[in-house]
Order: structure tokens, then sequence, then C-alpha cells
């Protein structure tokens, strides 16, 4: 394990990472920047200071308890917080496009390295999303929705089911590769004993992974039936997840999801690995803090340098 010290990183969020390059952001959106954090090179970008964003809040746009409303958006701030952000292109090609998928909001915002300022895209809030090849994916419950980049507005693309109806989906989410875009489905193999239910930190072991990749051409989902080459790496609870696929990679070995739970010792946490086919946890970084009330889990990051 490689430790780095980036005094130029206190009192800011790194919300993703790509080669190697974080993109970060202070709790007051007074800076927005990406940081390499091996060279201390730095590109900065707009504020969303000037934005208006439709916020919701409880439950769907029919629920008589739900809020809507339009607030200035702030990175640092929770009900605005970031789920993903994603880069069509190495940081260091002016033609990059970064775009900044928020939670609960009616809009994602795309930004190239060269552009004075963000541009808002009007969606639906959705599960999970990402960018990939010139094209958004929005995830939702039972369809995902592709919309091609350069025009938004007027074109839209609809995939629907691909979850077999006896599975207990836990928690669904997009990953981009770099030859094409997968979701992934965290299920239940049955119902949910009581001892599941209490036993939250080993929970995962009633769980499976199943993996579907994008075919573009068909546009259809197809399901991966063999996952040793693929490898995941998850947040606990609701931290955010990052994923590749080793095929991609020359160096990492397939056949594994990386996630971050409690030691067998409740006052400690590690980043554990579990195989895809069994979840058996293997603690892989012991004792990262003590604590469980103040303990939050880092962001998971992939650096390829």
């Amino acid at each position: 394990m490689r430790k780095l010290h980036l005094p130029e990183t206190i009192g800011m969020v790194c919300w993703s990472s790509n080669n190697g390059w974080l993109f970060l952001s202070d709790a007051q959106n007074e800076e927005i920047l990406l940081l390499n954090p091996l060279t201390r090179a730095r590109i900065r970008f707009p504020l969303f200071a000037q934005l208006r964003v439709r916020v919701g809040f409880r439950g769907h746009s029919g629920d008589p308890h739900y809020d809507d409303f339009w607030r200035h958006p702030c990175l640092g701030d929770l009900e605005f917080g970031i789920r993903k952000v994603t880069f069509s292109a190495d940081p260091t090609n002016p033609d990059c496009l970064i775009t900044v998928f928020p939670w609960r909001c009616h809009v994602l915002f795309c930004c190239r390295v060269r552009d004075h300022c963000w541009t808002p895209i009007k969606i639906s809030p959705s599960m999970d999303a990402t960018h990939y090849s010139g094209r958004f994916y929005l995830l939702y419950d039972n369809v995902m929705v592709i919309i091609d980049s350069d025009n938004p507005q007027d074109s839209e693309e609809r995939i629907f089911p691909w979850l077999e109806p006896n599975l207990i989906a836990d928690k669904k989410f997009l990953i981009e590769g770099k030859s094409a875009v997968y979701a992934v489905h965290v299920v239940l193999e049955d119902e949910p004993a009581a001892d599941y239910l209490e036993e939250n930190t080993v929970g995962c072991l009633r769980k499976k992974t199943e993996l579907y990749k994008f075919q573009e051409q068909l546009l259809k989902l197809e399901k991966v039936t063999d996952t040793g080459s693929q490898i995941i790496f998850c947040g606990r609870d609701t931290c955010p997840y990052l994923a590749v696929c080793s095929d991609d990679w020359e160096f990492l070995d397939g056949g594994c999801v990386y996630i971050v739970v409690r030691a067998l010792d409740e006052s400690h946490y590690s980043i554990c690995m579990a195989k895809l086919d069994d979840f058996e946890l293997k603690s892989v970084v012991s004792n990262l803090g003590k604590g469980s009330q103040n303990y939050s889990s880092a962001r998971p990051m992939w650096f390829h340098f």
C-alpha cells in the first residue's frame, strides 16, 4: 500500500479519479479542480454557483409528500451530493467530457476541460447513471434509458427488464469498461431469513452478483455467465462504488468483488475482498479506523499510472 501526503486536499472532498487525477471540490463551492497527486498539476473548472437545479425528495412526483423546488447547487452539500463523476477521455485531453451525476436532481452537468461553464441536461432522477462512448446511460427500476450526449433532447432508447422476476434486487448499478457498459445486479437468492436481517455485517453471504453486458448493436443487455475475469470495487451500504473489467488491465486478477465492510472486531474497519461466486470475505487492508460512529467509509478510487 502506498501513501501520498497531499496538503493541497485539506478541506476538499474527492469525488472521483481518472488516470491518477483526483476530481476535488471544497464544501463552500469556491474551488473545483483536478489534481494529479504525483506531479501536483492542477486543472481548474467553473463553479456551480450560477446554476439553479430542481431537487426532489421523499418519493415520486405523484406522491403528495413529494417536495420539488429550485436551489443553488453546492458540491459539498449532502442535499446535492455527487453520486458519480465520469470522464470520456484522459483529463489532459482538451476534448475530455466530464459529467457530474448528482443525487436526486433532475439534471446532470457536463463540462469539457476547455469550457468556461457547466452545461445542465434535464433528466429524471435515476437509480444510477454513467457516460460511455458519447452516450448517457440512465438506470431505473425496470428500464435503462440511453441518450445521445450530443443531442440529449431528441434521442432516447429504452432497454426493458432483464432481471429474472423471482429474484429480489438488493442493489443495481452501472459500470463502464473499455469495451462496453455493464449493468450489475446484487440479488438475494431467496427470501431473507431472520438471521440475515440481524447479521448486517455478514449479510452479503446470502447475496449473489449478476453481471450484464450491453450489446450496442442489438440494443439489449446480455447476461455474462463467466464472471471469472470481472472485478468490482464496491463501497459499504450507500458508499459510492467503482468497477473495472480485469480484461482491460493485464495486471489484475479476475473474479473478485472489493467491498468496504466492518472487520470481525466491530470497533475497526477493513477493506475486504470477496469472490463473485461465494462472497467469502478476505481482509485486504485492516484497521482503517476505530469507532463505528465516527468513521466514514472512504470513496473507492481506481488509479492507473
